[in-house]
């Protein structure tokens, strides 16, 4: 899906966009798709483990919370969503 939202987007969006909010895209794109990665990863173990579901429910809060609120501020640009966005960065863990 991520992969395909991505393409999609480049294609459709590029000249209706500025170069800001195409990396705005790009980066909520990025980290679907790494949400993705680390939902297979999380029930390619839960076959082997008995893992708790709030690890899922985990993942998905923090897709929610930061890609959701990147793609709500490209289709709506209310500032105020930019200020969502780093509860679901600081969640997963990664720091770039």
């Amino acid at each position: 899906m991520a992969i395909s939202l991505t393409a999609f987007g480049h294609h459709l969006l590029q000249y209706s966009m500025s170069p800001k909010d195409l990396s705005i895209f790009d980066t909520a794109s990025r980290y679907l798709l790494m949400g993705g990665v680390w939902m297979i990863l999380v029930a390619a173990l839960d076959q082997y483990f008995m893992l708790s579901k709030i690890g899922v429910y985990f993942i998905i809060g923090r897709l929610f919370l930061f890609c959701g609120s990147l793609f709500l501020y490209l289709l709506s640009h209310f500032t105020f969503l930019m200020y969502v966005t780093p509860c679901g960065f600081e969640s997963n863990g990664i720091y770039v």
